[in-house]
């Protein structure tokens, strides 16, 4: 599985499968920054989703996943890209 595979799912709307694929590639290699940021996309796109349909505590429930992960702020693309949701 490669991070390719797991944004083309992502942008495609195939959100389960690249939930799916990303959870196991960090299962996989748990210290792993880059399974990390896949796996913080595709909660990303979730959240983006969950703003869309006004799903407030849903929304919240994916930033909190992202932060669980303790990234350093520079991180700057991911959390730009969440300030603007």
């Amino acid at each position: 599985m490669s991070a390719k595979e797991i944004k083309e799912l992502r942008l495609s709307g195939k959100l389960v499968e690249a939930l799916a694929m990303a959870e196991m590639e960090l299962m996989e290699a748990p210290d792993n920054i880059w399974g990390k940021r896949n796996l913080s996309w595709v909660y990303y796109a979730y959240a983006k989703l969950h703003e869309e349909q006004g799903s407030f505590d849903l929304y919240v429930e994916q930033i909190e996943k992202i932060k669980g992960f303790n990234f350093s702020i520079d991180e700057v693309f991911l959390f730009d890209s969440l300030t603007w949701l």
